[in-house]
């Protein structure tokens, strides 16, 4: 009787570690299925902007590219200075740093304007906090355009500003 429980015992323990080597060999071939897939999701992002023929890939953005994309409307002189062979990457460093131009330019205006109301004493208060609002508006305008900008980029579009497109600053 001991004999049988025994060889129960030892098919047992045969049939367990049968079925934990088909479980790790299981798991080995998912892990390896989605290292494969990261793989290939890794060699998509890493992609250049050139492929063999030559030609801008448009379909992939590297990640240079969209670092330099968000850049643009950011700190437009970066891409500007850096980027001086890809079209695509200097039109939008010319439209960041137009707007960049009309925030800092009416930031100026403003300031100057609520300097010389807040001289009066009464009339200078009035108008220093509608020049504040007036500023506080535009502020938030820039601020959509830069968004706009960051969407047209990651849109691969190549379009101009709204407003910006009429009075350019730098052209090229």
């Amino acid at each position: 009787m001991d004999e049988n429980m025994n060889q129960d015992m030892k098919k047992e323990e045969n049939m367990v570690n049968n079925e934990s080597t088909v479980a790790n060999e299981n798991q080995e071939n998912v892990t390896n299925a989605e290292t494969a897939t990261t793989d290939e999701k890794s060699e998509k992002v890493l992609e250049g902007e050139v492929v063999k023929d030559g030609t801008k890939n448009t379909d992939k953005m590297s990640t240079n590219d969209m670092v330099m994309g968000v850049l643009c409307y950011i700190f437009p002189f970066i891409p500007y200075i850096v980027e001086k062979d890809n079209e695509f990457i200097r039109f939008h460093a010319i439209q960041g740093i137009n707007v960049f131009i009309y925030g800092i330019v009416l930031s100026i205006v403003f300031s100057i304007i609520g300097g010389i109301f807040s001289i009066v004493p009464f009339l200078g208060q009035i108008a220093g906090l509608f020049i504040g609002l007036l500023q506080t508006i535009l502020s938030l305008g820039i601020l959509g355009l830069t968004i706009i900008g960051i969407m047209n980029f990651f849109n691969n579009e190549k379009k101009e500003l709204p407003i910006i497109e009429k009075v350019k600053i730098i052209k090229k």
